[in-house]
């Protein structure tokens, strides 16, 4: 017995490219900060902006996963 298979190949969809800076901007060389509590934004050792990941409970996710 003989299968015969086609194969199309298509094009993946283009991609939108925005502009650096796109949206609200401050002064050249400023960056403005929110002081809201749940803010938890950070300067990083290299000078750049992160929000560093939330130290949860192993013990909880360790039970988690046995359950």
């Amino acid at each position: 017995m003989t299968t015969n298979i086609t194969v199309v190949a298509v094009p993946p969809a283009p991609i939108a490219v925005l502009p650096m800076g796109y949206g609200l901007q401050g002064a050249p060389g400023e960056v403005a900060i929110s002081t809201d509590p749940e803010n938890r934004l950070r300067r990083g050792t290299d000078a750049g902006l992160l929000v560093p990941e939330i130290v949860a409970d192993p013990l909880a996710y360790y039970i988690l996963a046995k359950a």
